[in-house]
């Protein structure tokens, strides 16, 4: 967030290998300083070539080849620029699908594929929380639902997602079928 401590904001990022910045910012708030000794000391940064082009970020950061990580654009300008208001309207578009993001996508997909301890595939949104015994993995399918104010919610019981949940430690791998609408979960002990 723009304005906060310096000293605070640099804490809370330093704790992250990898930051993805995104949005606009008061370019007289903006720490500047913070986010660029981030990838001085070692995190590396995803931005927008807009980012730089406004100077929020730096082109380049001496002794930090390849953690300053300029992407064309996360959002499409259409997208960007587009009148429309956020709810219902732009949110509709994001949570139907009819708007993707596909630079975030291949950022966070290689960030996964370097960090989790789970590689999961499988058309379903996951996540992965430490446990007592190890890990907790859990899967929903959000296909397949079609559900509108005042109105039953259908499910169409063909868009049940196969998935697969890869243990990256010690190579096990579970199967799972996610229904339509549903969720599932493995469990991985240590």
């Amino acid at each position: 967030d723009c304005g906060q401590d310096p000293e605070a904001f640099y804490r809370v990022l330093k704790s992250y290998p990898r930051a993805v910045l995104m949005g606009n910012y008061d370019h007289d708030k903006f720490d500047y300083a913070s986010v660029e000794r981030y990838v001085k000391e070692g995190g590396t940064l995803y931005v927008e070539q807009r980012s730089v082009d406004l100077g929020y970020v730096p082109a380049h950061v001496p002794g930090a080849k390849g953690r300053l990580v300029t992407v064309p654009a996360f959002l499409p300008d259409y997208f960007r620029d587009s009148k429309d208001s956020w709810f219902p309207t732009k949110m509709a578009k994001i949570t139907s699908g009819d708007i993707t993001f596909p630079e975030i996508a291949k950022i966070y997909r290689s960030v996964q594929d370097e960090l989790m301890p789970v590689k999961v595939e499988g058309d379903v949104q996951w996540g992965v929380n430490r446990s007592g015994k190890g890990w907790f993995v859990w899967l929903m399918n959000n296909r397949g639902v079609t559900h509108y104010p005042g109105e039953d919610e259908v499910i169409d019981a063909s868009q049940a997602s196969v998935v697969k949940v890869t243990d990256r430690v010690k190579g096990r791998v579970f199967e799972r079928t996610v229904p339509a609408g549903g969720w599932s979960f493995v469990e991985i002990s240590d």
